[in-house]
């Protein structure tokens, strides 16, 4: 290994390890470099024309080139202090002397080795430090991007949100800080960096696609935005005999009669909740039927809602008015169905409070009744609703 021994050998701008390395009245070792302590300013020496250091000026009003003594500062060519409260403090900028923090005046900066520059997790550009952009999983952020929706409710699967969300790329979401409604775009991952399960959706009211499973998988929640919450379904670091992954700890799996902690360990919360250290079905479900076999009941199926209350897949929702809003036409009053998000009388029958009674006049339908045929018929005299 070849190792060379400076031993003050160094002239201005040549490397070092120590100020011993350095040769030169006033030249001291900075960042590796030998360079002019920061009472010194470098000159030209008239005479030999080699770089050397001189005393700088260090009276208020004295002339300077560029470098005053501390707690001074060269501007327009005199040495002056920024005072304040009658004080004389100097602000440096990036790259010039200084020996405390305070001293570096630009945003993002801090004294490092003498010297003002950039902190760590920002970079310079010209006389400033701009703050880098990072992703939520540590990762450096994309190219910026716009959030376009408005809804501040839990998006329960974003990974399948498409372009609604945002401008960002398909398998990216866009990170922005509070309040804002602009920021970066950032990979959709799970912890660790492991990709997340696209097969399966963390929204329990989707119908249609595969819930995430309990058993293998969790759904990961983090926050971005002014008060976003999305939901991507990704694999439990947990195995068996607590397979379960909530709230960071490992949990076992739990059936009804069984001792719980949480909610979710009982069927995911799903039909059952933990009450009293043990798993119990919810209001609307009872045990289920196991009269043909000796192995006691395990799981809860739907009982029946109240008067007020729709059976909806394991859930009971809220009943609703002719005109208000709906999910299914479960909620709807009798004769009537939900089209596009409403109650609606179906066709042949006509609006009375809130129930829906047969049309007495021949040929003649209200209004439910005439956009309901157009739709579901598109002829035999309906009207069409793009007419």
């Amino acid at each position: 290994m070849l190792v060379t021994v400076l031993l003050g050998s160094s002239t201005i701008g040549g490397l070092c390890d120590v100020d011993g390395d350095c040769k030169g009245h006033g030249v001291t070792c900075i960042l590796g470099k030998c360079q002019c302590h920061y009472s010194y300013a470098q000159k030209t020496d008239a005479h030999s024309a080699y770089q050397v250091c001189v005393k700088a000026p260090d009276t208020v009003g004295a002339p300077c080139s560029d470098t005053c003594r501390f707690p001074l500062f060269c501007n327009n060519n005199r040495c002056q202090c920024i005072r304040s409260k009658k004080e004389g403090n100097q602000y440096s900028y990036l790259g010039q002397p200084c020996k405390r923090h305070i001293e570096c005046s630009i945003p993002f900066s801090a004294c490092i080795n003498s010297q003002c520059g950039c902190v760590q997790g920002s970079s310079r550009r010209g006389n400033s430090c701009d703050a880098e952009a990072h992703c939520p999983n540590g990762q450096k952020a994309g190219r910026p991007c716009t959030i376009r929706t408005l809804d501040v409710d839990v998006i329960h699967n974003v990974i399948n949100s498409g372009s609604i969300l945002d401008d960002c790329q398909p398998g990216y979401f866009c990170h922005a800080p509070p309040m804002s409604f602009t920021g970066h775009c950032c990979a959709l991952t799970c912890p660790f960096a492991i990709q997340p399960s696209t097969e399966y959706s963390c929204d329990a009211r989707d119908e249609h696609g595969r819930p995430c499973p309990s058993e293998t998988h969790y759904c990961h929640r983090f926050c971005t935005g002014p008060s976003f919450s999305y939901h991507i379904c990704c694999r439990s670091p947990c195995k068996e005999p607590k397979p379960l992954y909530i709230h960071a700890t490992c949990y076992a799996r739990a059936f009804l009669g069984k001792d719980c902690q949480l909610n979710e360990q009982c069927d995911g919360a799903t039909t059952m909740e933990c009450s009293g250290g043990k798993c119990a079905c919810k209001y609307g479900f009872k045990p289920e039927s196991t009269e043909h076999t000796s192995i006691p009941p395990m799981t809860c199926v739907p009982s029946q809602c109240s008067r007020q209350g729709a059976l909806v897949g394991y859930d009971c929702i809220e009943k609703a008015n002719l005109g208000e809003q709906c999910v299914t036409s479960v909620q709807c009053p009798s004769r009537a169905y939900c089209f596009r998000g409403i109650c609606h009388c179906q066709c042949g029958f006509a609006k009375q409070g809130n129930q829906c009674v047969p049309n007495q006049q021949t040929g003649t339908y209200d209004n439910d009744d005439r956009l309901l045929k157009g739709v579901r018929g598109g002829g035999g005299g309906g009207v069409s609703i793009m007419a």
